[in-house]
């Protein structure tokens, strides 16, 4: 992950010097690709750890586990973004904070992460994670 988020972009100059190219770009611009797969993975990993959680207990218990996980993923996910915003005013570079009311609204609900675009994937991880049982007794069903 370190390497796709310092090394996946090709405006380096005075970020760092590469000595290796391939083709006119860094080579380490095609590690960080490659690296892209983290996030896959991370997704794989993930829902193959909720699927086992799901088998050992009953659906009930598994639900308000991961609401409570869900939870705990929130309040880290909103003391980040006030801090984030906060730096970004101090900074001056919070001309989009706190926009319009729905703008703030879809950041705080993680709709829309567009104060800090890190946390882009957080909303589907929720969705995924709130409907895993439905998956997981769909996949169930199948006959193989």
């Amino acid at each position: 992950m370190v390497v796709l988020h310092l090394f996946e972009r090709l405006d380096f100059q005075g970020l760092y010097y590469p000595l290796l190219y391939f083709m006119g770009k860094p080579v380490v611009f095609y590690f960080a690709q490659i690296s892209d797969f983290c996030v896959m993975g991370f997704a794989f990993c993930s829902g193959y750890g909720l699927y086992k959680q799901y088998t050992k207990c009953d659906e009930k218990k598994y639900f308000s586990d991961r609401l409570k996980g869900i939870r705990k993923l929130l309040v880290n996910y909103w003391i980040i973004l006030i801090g984030f915003s906060i730096v970004s005013l101090l900074i001056g570079n919070g001309s989009k904070i706190p926009g319009t009311i729905w703008e703030f609204i879809e950041n705080l609900t993680t709709i829309n992460t567009s104060y800090n675009g890190a946390w882009w994937y957080l909303f589907v991880y929720i969705v995924l994670v709130i409907s895993s049982p439905i998956i997981f007794r769909l996949c169930n069903r199948l006959p193989w």
